[in-house]
C-alpha cells in the first residue's frame, strides 16, 4: 500500500503482530522501519494476534508490553494499539492506558470529542467506494470523525483502454 499512498502524497498507519514479523508474506523489520522513515504511523497489534477478551490481565500485558517492546527495540515509536479482532472490553481499555495513548476496535461508528479514545470506533473498507462515501458523508454532516481501515491491500486493477478489473 506505501506505493498507492506515496503517489497521492499521504501516508497511513500500520498496526504491526510481532510475532509475525519477517515470515512469509508479512512485512519484514525493514519494511516496517522503511514505513517509519516515509512518515506512517506504526501501531501495535499485539504479540501474537489473539482475543484479548479471553485474557486474563497478566496475558493481556504481557500481549500490549512485548508488543511495544519489539517495536521499540526496532527504533519504531508506539503509541497507540489496535485491538485484534476488533474487540476490547474493560479490562482491555484499562491495561492499554498503561502502555498506549489510544485504542481502536471495530463497532463500524463515528468518533465524537466525548469518545472514550480506548474505544475508538472504525469502519473497515472493503473495496466499496459507494459504502465509504455514505460513511464519511454521515460522520461529515454529524461534526464527528471516522477511522477508515483495510485489513490488507489484496487487490491489483488490470486496465486495457477503457475496460479494467480486479486480479485477487
Amino acid at each position: 500500500a506505501r506505493a498507492i499512498f506515496e503517489e497521492q502524497g499521504a501516508v497511513a498507519c500500520s498496526a504491526i503482530t510481532t510475532d509475525w514479523i519477517n515470515r512469509p508474506g508479512r512485512l519484514t523489520a525493514e519494511q516496517i522501519i522503511g514505513l517509519r522513515d516515509a512518515g506512517w504511523e506504526i501501531m501495535s497489534h499485539t504479540v501474537s494476534h489473539p482475543k484479548l477478551t479471553s485474557l486474563n490481565a497478566a496475558q493481556i500485558e504481557g500481549e500490549f508490553s512485548g508488543s511495544k517492546a519489539v517495536l521499540e527495540n526496532m527504533g519504531v515509536p508506539v503509541r497507540n494499539v489496535v485491538y485484534p479482532k476488533n474487540m476490547s472490553n474493560e479490562l482491555v481499555r484499562t491495561i492499554a492506558r498503561k502502555y498506549y495513548r489510544s485504542g481502536r476496535g471495530g463497532a463500524y461508528a463515528v468518533n465524537t470529542p466525548n469518545t472514550d479514545p480506548y474505544y475508538l470506533k472504525s469502519y473497515s473498507i472493503k473495496h466499496d467506494l459507494s459504502d465509504m462515501e455514505r460513511s464519511i458523508d454521515r460522520a461529515y454532516a454529524n461534526r464527528s470523525w471516522i477511522i477508515l481501515y483495510q485489513h490488507e491491500i489484496d487487490i491489483k486493477a488490470g486496465l486495457r483502454e477503457r475496460e479494467g478489473k480486479f486480479i485477487p
